[in-house]
């Protein structure tokens, strides 16, 4: 469009103003022009950066939420094989512990664990546990949040169902539970 209405321009005028005028505007259009290509092609490289990146980003962020998954899962199996010490390696081993249910809040590794060994020292007292993990919500680079539901079903046809939830630390040692909320 603008080389179209420079040509109609030039023909309006006499030899000595095109030649002038070629002087000074041809240098200026084939600078426009070489500055519009390198600006299409900077805009599409941007573009496809940050695409990439944001593919990356959802990426990490799938792989953080599965590993996150894993934890919860390995406690299931965990539980359903009647082995509360590789259960319990779901949870940080720290003071940073809490555990929010309807009796009270139990604060601390150490009262945690002695809290799941005196209720669970058998088990058919543990029946079979069944996760359902409803929300896996990463909280920053090094916490997450899950909301979930959980159901046991005992060897007399008893079940307990529940909610949870859940904050965790990404630790040295992987994701640890550090609150956990469960009615």
């Amino acid at each position: 469009k603008t080389v179209a209405m420079y040509w109609a321009w030039l023909a309006r005028m006499s030899g000595e103003e095109v030649l002038l005028l070629n002087l000074i505007f041809l240098p200026l259009l084939w600078w426009q022009t070489i500055l519009g290509m390198f600006m299409k092609k900077t805009i599409l490289l941007i573009s496809v950066i940050c695409l990439l990146f944001s593919c990356e980003l959802a990426y990490e962020t799938d792989m953080e939420k599965q590993e996150i998954a894993r934890v919860l899962y390995a406690q299931q199996d965990a539980w359903n094989e009647g082995d509360i010490d590789t259960y319990l390696k779901g949870y940080i081993k720290s003071d940073e512990l809490r555990f929010v249910s309807r009796s009270g809040v139990d604060r601390g590794y150490t009262v945690v664990e002695a809290m799941y060994k005196r209720g669970y020292n058998n088990p058919d007292d543990m029946g079979l546990l069944t996760f359902e993990l409803r929300e896996i919500k990463l909280l920053g680079d090094n916490y997450a949040s899950v909301i979930g539901f959980y159901m046991q079903e005992f060897t007399d046809k008893k079940e307990r169902r529940g909610r949870f939830t859940l904050i965790l630390k990404k630790t040295e040692k992987g994701w640890k539970i550090i609150q956990d909320h469960t009615s």
